[in-house]
């Protein structure tokens, strides 16, 4: 069970009060579901490490990417059309640990706020369950915004992909100057997408840092 020392005054308060007026089993409940809560910020910590290592794999992507077009020479452009799919199959996988990392957060998150809501009928007092229930639906909805921003971010990371799956396909038959001339400006395109993705991306990270800073 999570040390008192590292929850909000307020919780603290609850626990200690339901833990006095509420029966053995009953607070032995609320031990699992401060247990469901451990599992769920350990969750959202490696979403931070995922979402980290995803931005990074895209940068790496966008700079073989960014290279074909200042190569000067036709067989350079194939060596760093070589290269760049290789990023492009990092960062793919990048993208599904996220995918799967987000997954695992929701997989958590129904059973930390279904335990709760259970837990609810269990408090005898009134202003204390009320307390309770307006505190799970705080911590719900911030939960949300995280999905949210997560569902863009992923929209856009396929997106990312989907382009450059295009672009590859282009490239594969033909990295002459008349070809590279062509392609720039889907090359601008790719770059607006790509920095409106490390946006959401950074709205995320803010949003899963602030989650995690509200159940401790």
């Amino acid at each position: 069970m999570r040390n008192l020392s590292t929850l909000p005054i307020a919780a603290i308060s609850v626990i200690v009060v339901i833990g006095l007026l509420l029966p053995p089993a009953t607070a032995i409940g609320q031990g699992k579901t401060q247990k469901i809560s451990k599992k769920l910020l350990d969750r959202a910590e490696d979403m931070l490490e995922d979402l980290d290592e995803a931005k990074d794999q895209v940068n790496k992507t966008m700079k073989k990417y960014d290279s074909i077009f200042s190569k000067r020479k036709v067989k350079d452009r194939q060596k760093a059309f070589s290269e760049l799919n290789k990023e492009i199959g990092k960062t793919e996988d990048r993208v599904e640990d996220v995918r799967k990392r987000s997954e695992d957060m929701q997989k958590e998150a129904d059973k930390f706020f279904s335990e709760w809501s259970e837990g609810l009928e269990s408090i005898p007092d009134d202003e204390l369950r009320a307390l309770s229930s307006t505190t799970m639906t705080e911590n719900r909805d911030r939960y949300d915004e995280i999905i949210e921003s997560g569902l863009r971010a992923s929209n856009l990371y396929d997106s990312f992909l989907t382009d450059l799956e295009s672009q590859t396909a282009y490239l594969a038959l033909d990295v002459s100057d008349t070809a590279i001339d062509r392609l720039k400006a889907s090359q601008e395109a790719t770059r607006e997408k790509v920095r409106e993705l490390f946006a959401t991306i950074d709205e995320v990270t803010q949003a899963t840092k602030d989650y995690i800073a509200s159940m401790r």
